[in-house]
């Protein structure tokens, strides 16, 4: 799925991919953990998510959209505003 076709999805799809988009970027920080120039390839966190590849691709290009990654053709890497949803997230559930 295409940014352009993002766009044009339901209300109901585009909470479902920032869900996962988010979900991928954890997943993509437990890999990268302490090294944070790392790029990782995509079909490992498709892996990881356990979704079709197509959902892994929308997921990776919201996350793009974002700001949170950035990608080439098969591979992502975390950004700073990734390593922000990291460090929200972990704020949520130390706090809960």
């Amino acid at each position: 799925m295409t940014i352009a076709s993002q766009r044009q999805a339901s209300p109901r799809t585009l909470p479902k991919t920032d869900a996962l988009a988010r979900r991928l970027v954890a997943e993509l920080g437990a890999v990268v953990r302490d090294r944070p120039h790392r790029w990782v390839m995509l079909s490992d966190l498709w892996r990881l998510l356990g979704v079709s590849w197509e959902e892994t691709e929308a997921a990776a290009e919201f996350a793009v959209s974002q700001g949170w990654v950035e990608r080439t053709m098969h591979s992502v890497i975390l950004l700073e505003g990734g390593r922000q949803i990291l460090k929200a997230q972990k704020l949520r559930s130390a706090t809960s």
